[in-house]
């Protein structure tokens, strides 16, 4: 006769009995999953919205096999630095004043 493990006390989000055997001894028993959703974690680290770093994007397109690709980052960075400059020496003007 094998050792049976409790099912997970937690509810699914269409309302059914989560169902994954709970092996640390929990009372009640609560899974993994279920532990972390109620900590206020993402129960899943792949599915967690992620920072989309926009300029670390175009420097990885910039460095491209495609040259339509490649040439269109590179315009986009180059936009990008000379309004970051014309920002500073806005910025510089507006101080002297």
């Amino acid at each position: 006769m094998s050792k049976s493990f409790p099912r997970c006390v937690g509810v699914t989000k269409d309302g059914s009995q989560c169902g994954r055997r709970v092996t640390d001894g929990s009372n009640p028993p609560v899974c993994h999953i279920h532990r972390a959703i109620a900590a206020g974690k993402a129960a899943n680290p792949l599915t967690e919205p992620a920072d989309i770093d926009e300029l670390a994007i175009v420097k990885k397109l910039a460095r491209s096999g495609d040259e339509r690709v490649k040439l269109r980052a590179v315009e986009l960075l180059l936009e990008l630095k000379a309004k970051a400059q014309g920002r500073s020496s806005a910025a510089q003007t507006t101080r002297a004043d």
